[in-house]
């Protein structure tokens, strides 16, 4: 549209220059202040004190939220965004094919029969071009090609966007590494039945106090974040083992903890892990997976995608771990097979 309707296009351009120039400049300032910022977050700590820093926070949960929408509405939006383009483009031709300043030939001309003589056409320095057609801006089959060529774009934008979910997205993932879902997949992860429900761990005295009021019974303690494919992969799996025993006496604390830049509470799916024996819980200080970190499990400085399983004698004090503990592993997809073959008999006897 720019190539094809450059004269509209341009004039409006130099209008906005005097105001785009330093709003540029102060966009360019705040996002690049933004990126050191983080990045220095990450060099001296790790991805999991970045996540839970309130800056890096908000706006991680308000592109996690512009994704969202995009991924929701991914067609819409691109029509919409080549529509617009469409209207850009047509609106800068459509001006410049009007009202544009004669030549200097064609106002010669005017001016000679003014004085009632004629301006020779042979001589250096003329125009004889008449009057509007000289920089008369494009024509209507430049209109024509302009806008020909944005609906080509559209389609071939939303036949390739169509293309590529149907490849990429009509399967759950292979890979095991730890990256945003995405939104096919999410769906493919989902549960029938109602959402499940997130409360707020204020502290890690309440976990606490949830694992001992259930003592007696086996308890699992899952700890993953909300937008890892390969946690919810783990979810969706703890789900179908979950549904193999559906009356056994389990009980399991989802922890969920902002791990990854997209990571927030609004991210959360409640219908990925929702059998009725499961407490889901929002670890937004991440005081589940430090706890566990600092006492051995794993060399991070947060574990996460990890499953602890406790049998029912384990009772948790203030201090110490928790006894009895019959297996943990992560990430847990990966350890799906030994962490079933642990648990099955386990709650098969509940």
């Amino acid at each position: 549209g720019a190539v094809l309707a450059h004269g509209g296009l341009e004039q409006r351009a130099r209008r906005l220059l005097p105001y785009l120039q330093p709003m540029t400049g102060v966009l360019l300032t705040v996002a690049g202040g933004y990126f050191v910022y983080y990045w220095l977050r990450v060099g001296f700590g790790s991805p999991a004190d970045a996540a839970s820093d309130p800056l890096v926070g908000l706006v991680t949960d308000f592109a996690a939220w512009v994704e969202g929408k995009a991924q929701r509405g991914g067609v819409t939006l691109m029509a919409a965004v080549a529509a617009i383009a469409t209207v850009v483009s047509v609106s800068g031709v459509w001006p410049s094919s009007h009202a544009r300043a004669p030549s200097r030939g064609a106002a010669d001309h005017e001016a000679s029969n003014e004085r009632g003589t004629e301006v020779s056409t042979d001589q250096p320095g003329t125009d004889s071009t008449p009057a509007g057609a000289r920089g008369s801006g494009p024509s209507r089959g430049r209109l024509l090609l302009t806008t020909g060529i944005m609906l080509v774009a559209l389609v071939t934008g939303l036949a390739g966007y169509g293309l590529g979910v149907s490849r990429s997205d009509s399967a759950l993932p292979t890979d095991l590494s730890a990256r945003p879902v995405t939104g096919k997949e999410r769906v493919l992860l989902r549960n029938d039945g109602p959402a499940a429900s997130l409360s707020a761990l204020t502290d890690l005295g309440q976990l606490q106090e949830l694992f001992n009021a259930d003592t007696g019974t086996p308890r699992i303690i899952a700890l993953l974040a909300p937008t890892c494919v390969t946690c919810l992969r783990g979810a969706h799996w703890l789900q179908e083992e979950l549904a193999k025993q559906p009356e056994a006496d389990v009980h399991v604390y989802a922890v969920w903890l902002p791990v990854l830049p997209g990571d927030g509470r609004p991210e959360w799916d409640g219908r990925i892990l929702n059998d009725p024996r499961v407490t889901h819980l929002w670890d937004k200080d991440q005081a589940t997976g430090r706890w566990f970190a600092e006492r051995g499990y794993g060399d991070l400085p947060v574990q996460w995608d990890a499953v602890f399983v406790y049998g029912p004698g384990s009772r948790w004090n203030r201090r110490d771990e928790p006894p009895n503990l019959v297996i943990w592993r992560r990430p847990i997809i990966a350890n799906a097979d030994e962490l079933a073959e642990a648990i099955r008999p386990l709650i098969e006897h509940s």
